[in-house]
């Protein structure tokens, strides 16, 4: 009984510690990894030629949000996509029907299923099919995209 009180001890004091650091390691390696694949792509509003007019509309469609540009039409996989992050802070869908004509032709959305636009206005991923393995790689980098919204610090008395 005392060797088995010993043992559990020492696996609370050391075991879950190093167990807890093994875990955590391996998703800050998986964040990096990412983030080194999510290497801007272009920035929309300093590579693309726009006039002025577009260049005000594009700053109301896609400045402070983080889009997802479905830029064919919807399969029942995009639309799992889009409730799962539906209510996420700044994120937003559009289609090429939301667009004007000139900048489906800029963006040369034709080419690819999906594109992700950060907040930033950078285009951050294009992902030319709808299979299942670019569906859970579009879920991966969007929850690596999305901001959070930052909570208070500080909860003040009467104020929650």
């Amino acid at each position: 009984m005392k060797y088995l009180k010993t043992i559990a001890i020492l696996i609370m004091i050391v075991g879950f510690p190093a167990g807890s650091w093994l875990f955590l390691q391996h998703g800050l390696e998986w964040r990096k990894v990412k983030r080194d694949q999510l290497v801007p792509k272009t920035h929309l509003m300093n590579e693309l030629d726009w006039s002025p007019e577009e260049q005000m509309q594009l700053k109301e469609l896609f400045y402070y949000k983080t889009t997802l540009l479905l830029c064919k039409d919807a399969s029942v996989q995009s639309e799992v996509v889009t409730d799962q992050f539906k209510d996420a802070f700044t994120f937003q869908v559009k289609t090429p029907s939301d667009l004007p004509s000139s900048f489906t032709e800029k963006l040369d959305i034709k080419r690819h299923q999906y594109m992700i636009i950060d907040t930033g206005m950078v285009v951050r991923q294009l992902y030319p099919d709808d299979t299942e393995a670019t569906i859970s790689r579009l879920v991966e980098d969007l929850a690596l995209i999305v901001p959070q919204r930052k909570e208070r610090d500080i909860k003040v008395r009467g104020k929650e």
